[in-house]
């Protein structure tokens, strides 16, 4: 199954993927993303850690943590999140 939804967040840990399906947690999954609009696509696998439908606890979606990343990824996020963060060298 595929499932197409936007990252709410990224970081070297996982990444928040806000969708009303969320996979069951403990779910192993892989996931393809961007990293800015331009960057080119990465795949990694992942884990369910949590899953959210409440609009009181915030956007509905699924948190979901690395278990495998390349190094060429860590790097790729480690600079995005400075880029976003206004924190660019």
């Amino acid at each position: 199954m595929s499932v197409f939804a936007q990252v709410g967040n990224v970081s070297e840990g996982g990444l928040f993927v806000r969708t009303q399906i969320a996979l069951p947690a403990g779910t192993q999954t892989t996931v393809r993303f961007h990293l800015g609009e331009n960057g080119p696509e990465h795949e990694a696998e992942a884990v369910v850690v949590w899953g959210s439908h409440d609009p009181a606890a915030g956007p509905a979606g699924m948190g979901l943590r690395f278990t495998h990343l390349k190094r060429e990824i860590v790097d790729g996020i480690r600079s995005f999140v400075q880029v976003v963060s206004g924190q660019e060298p």
